[in-house]
């Protein structure tokens, strides 16, 4: 194998990439061979470059690596997030307690709502 085979085919730059790692870096520079992340960083990555490599400004744009379902529905998601999650609840006490926890913070007047309650837990 060449030292030139291990170069990106395709290196992102200037922009807003956000890993999706565990600790949800943002970095600014990504570098792809055969379709597989080879690294992530700054602007140092340019380095890495060889004769065939692209190279991409992304100019502030940001990417999400990664497979997504371009059908989903956010407003459904958005919702679920105001409401308290139930499906964990192993007890009616333990689901008392969250509506009191949620009412403790929530104007009068206003709806509680609550989501995934299973009496089988």
């Amino acid at each position: 194998m060449q030292y030139a085979d291990l170069s990106p085919d395709l290196i992102l730059t200037n922009g807003r990439i956000h890993t999706l790692d565990d600790h949800a870096r943002l970095v600014t520079a990504m570098a792809i061979k055969d379709g597989q992340i080879l690294a992530t960083g700054g602007e140092d990555l340019a380095g890495l470059a060889g004769s065939h490599t692209q190279t991409i400004d992304l100019r502030g744009r940001t990417v999400l690596p990664g497979i997504f379902d371009s059908h989903n529905h956010l407003m459904q998601v958005g919702v679920k997030l105001t409401r308290i999650r139930l499906d964990e609840c192993t007890s009616p006490g333990e689901m008392m307690e969250l509506v009191r926890a949620r009412a403790a913070v929530t104007p009068p007047g206003t709806w509680i709502i609550g989501e995934g309650w299973n009496e089988n837990n």
